[in-house]
């Protein structure tokens, strides 16, 4: 089973609650950003439907970060800020990100973003340096801390996986000897009883 695309689904979905509920907050059900935000939740219910069957897109983990991402960047054109609801919406390529890509998707995405939020503030006209630089440092520092935990998990994951394999090879192998001893001593019976 793929684990990693039921973490990411079921993070994805925390934070589709959260962009559901900023944006009930701040303006109507019936904008353009509610439009995106239903895109992503039908996107969300098609992954969890693939975990579920467990299977993959072809290249499943680069195109859902790209459309992670690709979704980011329209909210953030769409909102012309990354205060209110687009706050969420940068977390929702981070996990995938880092979570897929480990310590380098996590700063990759976290770069691209704060990227966007700076070209966002540019092409809205209404640049705070300032907040746009709080921003910024805290996307990249949250893709930092998110890759680095999601490498860690990763390692942890894989130290598990080996022993667990040495494991059972280790059962085979005494298994293995089991027979083989088995077959030997009614071997050597059937030959006495033979004389």
């Amino acid at each position: 089973p793929f684990f990693t695309d039921w973490y990411v689904v079921s993070l994805r979905w925390f934070v589709l609650v959260g962009m559901t509920l900023s944006v009930a907050a701040s303006e109507s059900l019936l904008s353009l950003s509610s439009l995106l935000l239903f895109g992503l939740t039908g996107w969300n219910l098609f992954l969890s439907w693939m975990a579920g069957q467990n299977r993959r897109l072809k290249n499943h983990r680069g195109v859902s970060v790209g459309i992670d991402l690709a979704c980011a960047i329209a909210f953030f054109l769409i909102e012309g800020t990354f205060i209110g609801p687009a706050a969420w919406v940068v977390m929702i390529p981070l996990m995938s990100g880092s979570l897929y890509y480990n310590f380098k998707g996590g700063i990759l995405t976290a770069l691209c973003m704060a990227l966007v939020q700076m070209v966002s503030g540019f092409i809205s006209g209404e640049i705070n340096l300032p907040v746009t630089a709080i921003g910024m440092a805290l996307t990249i520092l949250l893709g930092t801390v998110l890759g680095f935990i999601s490498q860690q998990l990763y390692k942890r994951w894989q130290e598990d996986r080996k022993k667990q394999i040495a494991a059972r090879e280790k059962q085979q192998k005494l298994e293995n000897d089991r027979l083989r001893a088995i077959y030997n001593l009614s071997s050597a019976l059937t030959s006495t009883l033979s004389y």
